[in-house]
């Protein structure tokens, strides 16, 4: 890559976008980016069946800056001091330390470099505080601030944090784990996660809207098969201003009991990535999961690494916290910490939202198996997590500098 020169770093402009493509199946084609009243085109091309968009166009959209190799076909996307490096063929993107795994390597089209438009989003939310979803069957990209009025206070204004706007907590999004063909983890009674999980999240939504007055949306509200990708989908469509996944816990080992909760980053430990392995096993009853081999498996884990956004991690880690100090009080249980760990389901959201995934209880454990099944001891879960939302968005709607 040719020495660095000298760059003015231009602002970031959190403008509502949106962008859509045109509808052709096959061949090029132009990508219309309407921001601010005006349009702009960008370059697209359909390579056997996958849209891919022209990277340094999507890019200057955004107002980042970029430079390009031709002699090493490298293009470098810069957001201030973070930088992103695209090399055609190549599926590893490096952002700043990390590493970004595309599902296709980018590709020269008529000079310039276009990468799959479904990866993307994923990967600009860690150069740029514009959250940018892409919908393919629509073949459009969309920003929170177009699937509703509550999403576009995230958007607008300066980017959290480092002096983000404050806005209102008024739309949560609860996400009971697994559901339909899925049944997560079975107690030793053969009862699964997945009832446990909904019946909490039912009684939890209920207790916000009751208590805290804010509106909340379930990513299900039965038994029903909901992809991980959806889930995260649904919570930014809606504009959501926290994202908590209700789940429970299985080890090998019968005798450990307890309550953790999660937000997403690197595992730091293996048992986290143990749990983690765990809840992104639901990706097997996804559509199309009897095609993924141990290699897709591998592949995922390190696509994840690379999706990790800290835009909402020092929130996330700080929700994780005062859940689980309301859980372990409430419930009288043991308190087995907050860890950090790569799950798919909030890879959509962290972006986007505070994000955070509990996990209630041991189902492997027989005596807290029972608890976990007992309404009365769900209710406790509930309240537990209610005390802990109320104390978090009292704290983040009215302290200073936040």
């Amino acid at each position: 890559m040719t020495p660095r020169r000298t760059r003015i770093a231009i602002g970031l402009t959190a403008a509502a976008l949106v962008l859509c493509t045109n509808r052709a199946p096959a061949g090029t084609g132009t990508v219309v980016v309407v921001a601010n009243g005006g349009n702009r085109s960008l370059s697209s091309s359909v390579e056997h069946g996958v849209t891919f968009v022209s990277v340094p166009d999507l890019a200057r959209a955004l107002e980042l800056q970029t430079e390009w190799d031709a002699r090493t076909r490298t293009l470098v996307v810069i957001s201030g001091e973070t930088e992103a490096e695209f090399i055609a063929g190549n599926t590893l993107v490096m952002v700043g330390d990390s590493t970004f795994r595309l599902p296709r390597g980018p590709v020269l089209r008529a000079g310039e470099l276009l990468a799959p438009a479904d990866a993307l989003p994923a990967l600009f939310s860690l150069l740029s505080p514009v959250a940018l979803l892409w919908d393919d069957r629509e073949r459009i990209f969309r920003t929170p601030a177009d699937f509703g009025s509550g999403a576009r206070d995230i958007v607008e204004g300066d980017a959290r944090p480092n002096g983000r706007n404050r806005w209102e907590i008024d739309r949560i999004v609860i996400d009971p784990g697994h559901g339909g063909r899925d049944p997560g983890t079975l107690s030793v009674e053969g009862v699964p996660e997945k009832d446990i999980a909904l019946a909490i999240s039912v009684r939890l939504a209920q207790l916000l809207r009751d208590e805290l007055g804010v509106d909340v949306v379930m990513t299900r509200t039965d038994d029903q098969s909901v992809s991980l990708r959806e889930r995260g989908l649904t919570a930014v469509r809606a504009g959501g201003k926290l994202f908590v996944s209700i789940h429970c816990n299985a080890i090998d080992k019968a005798h450990v009991s307890g309550v953790q909760t999660y937000f997403l980053s690197d595992a730091e430990t293996d048992e986290a990535r143990a749990v983690a392995r765990a809840e992104n096993a639901a990706l097997m009853y996804e559509e199309h999961a009897d095609t993924l081999s141990e290699g897709d498996d591998r592949e995922m884990e390190e696509i994840l690494a690379g999706l990790v956004s800290d835009r909402f991690l020092k929130e996330s880690q700080e929700l994780a916290a005062l859940v689980q100090r309301e859980l372990v009080r409430g419930l009288r249980t043991r308190d087995m910490g907050v860890h950090q760990a790569g799950f798919f389901v909030m890879k959509g959201t962290l972006g986007a939202m505070p994000s955070i995934l509990i996990e209630t209880g041991y189902l492997t454990n027989q005596t807290e198996a029972a608890r976990l099944r007992d309404v009365r001891y769900q209710a406790r879960i509930a309240d537990a997590i209610l005390r802990a939302v109320r104390e978090f968005k009292m704290r983040y709607e009215t302290e200073p500098g936040r």
